[in-house]
This record gives C-alpha cells, sequence and structure tokens, in this order.
C-alpha cells in the first residue's frame, strides 16, 4: 500500500489525466440519465459497436448459461459456446449479483474506469522502458492521452471531413466500447510491460513467466486479436533474443507460452468440441474467417517502422555509428510493438487463414504510438523545450477531440434515445410476466431485439447476433420469416433481393465474400435457392411455419411489420402504447 501511495503522488499529473479520461468518457451517459429526468427508463445511449450484444451475454451469464451457447436462440443454449465468455463479462455479470445493481449500471461504470486503467498502464509501460527522466514523462502523458482519446485521429480522411463540416463522429470514443476491445488493450499492454519487465531483468523470474502466462491465458480466453497481437510480440523478440543468443529470455518465452496454453486447456478443449459440432465450419465463415494469403499492408504500421528507423538512424549520427552495435534491450521491444502490424496483417501468407484482420488496428495503431514514445524519451540530445511543446500539444489536441467525439456523438443521438425510452415498458412487463426463457418475435433485428436480449429474460425469433454455432437451416428459415415480416411478396422478391444483395451473401457467405474465394457462380447458386425457398414459403401457413421454433409473443411496431397483420388479425395486445403491441401467440 506505501508504494502504491507513492506512485500515486510522483505520478500527480498521470492520475488527474486518468481520472479527465474517465470523466470524458461516462460523462454522456451520466448527461442522458439526468437531463431525461422521470423520461429515463433505463435504456441508455448503447452508442458503441455492438454493446447491446455484449450486454446480452453478460446477461446471458446473470441468468446462469455461464458457457454462452447461444444468447438469441432458446434451442441451441446446449451448444458448445462458439466464442467462450471473457473473463470480464463474468466479472459484471458476478458484481450485478454481488453489489444489487443492473448489468447496464455495471457497463456505464466501466465506461469511466476501464479506459482510464489502459491509460494509466500505457503510461506505466512509457515510464518504464523509457529514459528515467521528466521528457519521459511528458512522452508518456501524450502517447497515452493520444491512444485513449486521440485514437481517431489516425484516420486522416474522418478528420478532414470533420474540419470541413462533416457530420462528426458517430460512435463514442472507441475506449468507451465495453468488453472489448478495452479489455483486450488492458490484457496487451499489460502483457508487454510483463514481458519488458523479465527482458530488463528487473522483476523476480518466476514472477515474471507466472504474470506473462497467465495474461496470454486471459488474451486466449477473451479475444482473439488481443491474443493475436500478444503471441505476435512475444514471438518477435524471442527470435530477436535467439539472435542475440539470449538463451535466458528464449527460456522466459517458453515458459510463458507453456503457463499460458495450460491455464487455457478449457479453451482449447471446447474448440476442439465445438470443431465436431455439425454447424462449426459454416459459423466460422459467417463469423469472420478469411481463407486467403494475400499480404496486407498497414499504412500506420509501414509509417510508423520508416519513422522509427529513420529517428534511430539520426540518433545514431549524434551517438556516433558504433552506437547501432550496442543497442540497448528497450530498443528491441520497441521495435517488436511496431513489428507485430506486420505479423498479424501478413501471418496469413504462411497459414492460409486470417479472422477479420481489421480488428487488429485497435491494438497496433496503440503499440505504434507507444513505441514512438518510448525512442523518443530515449533521446537524450532533444531540446527539453521540443518535447514539452510537441508533447502538450498532443496532450491539448487529444483531449479537446476526445471532449468533441463524445458531445457530438451524444448530440447526433441523444433524441433517438430519448425516443426509444417507450420501449421500457415492454420490456419491463416481460421481466415481470413473460413465461421462463420466453421468445419474442419483432422484425425490427438490431435495437429492438438487442435490447429484448440486453434488458429482459428473454431470447427472440429471430437475430443478426450469430456469433454462437448455429444450423445454416435455421437463419434460412429466419430469414423467410423476416421477409415475410416485411411484407415481401412474389411480385417485390426480385427487387428486394437485388437491393439486400450484398447483406445476405455476407450474412450467410460470410467474409468468403470480402475475401473473393467464392465466385459469382456460387453466390447465384445460393441468392436462386433463397428465391424458390421464399416463394414456396409464401404459400404456406406463416402461423403453422412459426412454430417450427418456439414462439410466445410478437412485438408489432405501429406502422412496420405488414406481414405480422395475419398473426394478430381479431387478437387483443397483452400490453400497447402508441408506438407498439405486444400480442401472445
Amino acid at each position: 500500500m506505501a508504494s502504491i501511495i507513492s506512485a500515486l503522488k510522483n505520478n500527480k499529473i498521470a492520475v488527474a489525466l486518468a481520472a479527465l479520461v474517465a470523466i470524458i468518457s461516462i460523462a454522456p451517459h451520466l448527461w442522458f440519465a439526468i437531463s431525461l429526468g422521470e423520461e429515463y427508463r433505463g435504456l441508455y445511449m448503447t452508442q458503441a459497436a455492438n454493446e447491446l450484444e455484449y450486454l446480452g451475454r453478460v446477461q446471458e451469464i446473470a441468468e446462469g448459461h455461464w458457457k454462452v451457447g447461444s444468447v438469441p436462440f432458446v434451442e441451441y443454449k446446449s451448444h458448445p459456446p462458439f466464442m467462450p465468455p471473457s473473463l470480464l463479462e463474468i466479472i459484471f455479470a458476478i458484481a450485478s449479483k454481488i453489489f444489487f445493481i443492473s448489468i447496464p449500471t455495471v457497463f456505464i461504470i466501466s465506461k469511466g474506469v476501464l479506459p482510464a486503467v489502459l491509460f494509466l498502464l500505457i503510461y506505466s509501460l512509457i515510464r518504464s522502458a523509457g529514459r528515467d527522466s521528466e521528457e519521459t514523462r511528458w512522452w508518456a502523458l501524450g502517447a497515452a492521452a493520444f491512444a485513449v482519446l486521440g485514437y481517431d485521429l489516425v484516420d486522416y480522411r474522418s478528420v478532414i471531413g470533420f474540419l470541413k463540416g462533416g457530420r462528426g463522429p458517430d460512435e463514442f470514443l472507441i475506449w468507451t466500447r465495453p468488453i472489448n476491445p478495452v479489455l483486450g488493450g488492458i490484457l496487451v499492454f499489460g502483457f508487454v510491460a510483463a514481458v519488458w519487465r523479465l527482458y530488463s531483468q528487473t522483476v523476480s523470474l518466476w514472477r515474471g513467466r507466472i504474470i506473462g502466462g497467465l495474461l496470454l491465458s486471459c488474451g486466449i480466453l477473451s479475444y482473439f486479436f488481443s491474443w493475436g497481437a500478444m503471441l505476435s510480440f512475444l514471438a518477435i523478440l524471442t527470435l530477436i533474443a535467439f539472435l542475440q543468443k539470449r538463451w535466458d529470455m528464449v527460456k522466459n518465452s517458453i515458459w510463458i507460452a507453456f503457463i499460458g496454453i495450460i491455464i487455457s486447456l478449457p479453451y482449447w478443449y471446447n474448440l476442439w468440441n465445438a470443431s465436431g459440432n455439425e454447424g462449426y465450419i459454416d459459423s466460422v465463415m459467417r463469423n469472420g474467417l478469411f481463407i486467403t494469403r494475400i499480404p496486407i499492408l498497414n499504412k500506420v504500421t509501414l509509417a510508423t517502422l520508416a519513422i522509427f528507423l529513420f529517428v534511430t538512424w539520426l540518433d545514431d549520427r549524434k551517438r556516433g555509428f558504433n552506437h547501432f552495435r550496442r543497442r540497448e534491450q528497450w530498443w528491441y521491444v520497441a521495435l517488436s510493438m511496431i513489428a507485430v502490424g506486420l505479423v498479424v496483417f501478413n501471418q496469413q501468407v504462411i497459414t492460409g487463414r486470417t479472422v477479420w484482420p481489421y480488428h487488429f488496428v485497435q491494438y497496433v495503431i496503440v503499440l505504434c504510438v507507444s513505441a514512438l514514445a518510448i525512442l523518443m524519451s530515449r533521446l537524450e540530445w532533444l531540446p527539453k523545450l521540443v518535447t514539452k511543446f510537441f508533447t502538450v500539444g498532443i496532450l491539448l489536441v487529444s483531449i479537446t477531440f476526445g471532449i468533441y467525439s463524445q458531445i457530438t456523438t451524444y448530440v447526433q443521438n441523444a433524441d433517438l434515445y430519448r425516443g426509444r425510452q417507450h420501449y421500457a415498458a415492454a420490456l419491463e412487463w416481460l421481466n415481470a410476466n413473460a413465461v421462463p426463457e420466453c421468445v419474442v418475435l419483432t422484425e425490427e433485428k438490431r435495437y429492438v431485439n438487442g435490447s429484448i436480449l440486453a434488458f429482459t429474460r428473454c431470447n427472440v425469433y429471430i437475430s443478426n447476433f450469430w456469433t454462437f454455432l448455429l444450423p445454416t437451416e435455421r437463419l434460412i428459415h429466419n430469414q423467410l420469416v423476416y421477409m415475410r415480416l416485411k411484407g415481401v411478396t412474389a411480385a417485390t422478391l426480385d427487387s428486394y433481393l437485388q437491393e439486400n444483395y450484398s447483406n445476405i451473401m455476407v450474412s450467410f457467405l460470410g467474409m468468403q465474400v470480402m475475401g473473393k474465394t467464392i465466385n459469382y457462380d456460387d453466390h447465384q447458386v445460393f441468392l436462386n435457392n433463397l428465391e424458390e425457398n421464399y416463394r414456396a414459403f409464401l404459400k404456406k401457413d406463416f402461423l403453422l411455419e412459426l412454430k417450427r421454433y418456439r414462439i410466445d409473443y410478437i412485438l408489432v411496431e405501429q406502422g412496420k411489420s405488414p406481414g405480422a397483420q395475419e398473426l394478430i388479425k381479431n387478437q387483443k395486445p397483452i400490453i400497447s402504447s402508441l408506438q407498439w403491441e405486444l400480442y401472445k401467440i
């Protein structure tokens, strides 16, 4: 405790900035609830990618389905989990029980806490690997602020668009997105810090190995992309140690990998078990597997590597050319952090397989920024005034952009979420009165379906939440049901399929479409079969077809779901509002 207090006192600015990060991150959600007053019904602004899906996963764990075999569909709860629950999802579910607070409240709190933790981890790593000086502190503050608050500034096209008066950001800061990527970021930087301490011999041998192995296993169990970044960093640094004949570090890496694999054996067992499921191959393809050997050149990685090598050459000139031969260990660690981008984006050249590689950008950008900060902090000849001027500029720009992103996203979406509060009555009724494991059918596949999974104990009939081992036949059935709810007729079928061609192809054939590993004829065969199936489906009794799978309720929004009218004619709703009606099937 004394050492923690001492560290806080010695890093007051970093702690203050971490608190500011927390405030910026959580402020829109607190203000939304305050500004709505009595109108607020607990449906907070889930304006981040996959937020409702993560809420649904944690709700599933809290309900006792800890394997997360199938969040949306009741029929497949016993399936092996395609994506097992992460440690943080389990912690969130347990926290909601222990502290008697709702899962959404836990999520909102995490939006302030987790980005601040990531900020401090990045700051600490740079302070540890950089030179012991005041300049290093400034570089660490600037890099951490840029990584957490100014992350989207790397996308220069969007920034130019904002400056020209474009719409502006439409999602809250990426590190406020629940569970991942922020959990992955915390694991990646915790892992890099642990390996660095082993590499620099500033931690006891077995303590470092165990911490490194534990973090690696958490990466395996939590998020493929963070695990890929961690494993790549370890492999690159191990190769460098091998070439340096640093057998101690090679041995440490082997122990870290071994411990990580042993602790994560349940994951590998589940993967083996899941691979035997008849829907495994289709599920893998739907959820992002590319079959390709095409290399990917990431501009951030290449630009950072060029800057890193140029500044290193400049530093060598200042110190004398022989300095290159006396390269210090921090340099290899920073180089490995940058080289992660080369490996994760191009390992498919050898393996022929990759999974939605663009998600690696989340960690590659932050690792590159941190590596440059470590290098810059080591330049003893750089004037202090230049360092302070540059890093303070980064701090101000990052904080300004972070605030701008949060405010812009809030302003653009506040009225939308204010209007969505009316769904709360239906969700509350389902929580209080619905039969156990109830199934609700509704046309709107994103927000309404997602909210049923996130805010109630019920399941849904159709969903675009497909990261599970699901039979393709069920998903095709759901597509037919969805089209009929939308009122697609035999006369409008061709135009509907043409207008929605891309979404349908990606939904069923996954990244094969984007990876161009299936030719046009294969696409057309699938589309022709779907068209034929739907024409036959139109001739069948809709209710009888629905009852092929469990269904208990149907939520019909006013003015929508024209195909649902034949299901609810001559029925009175259980509960209704001006916007929707809930019926018992």
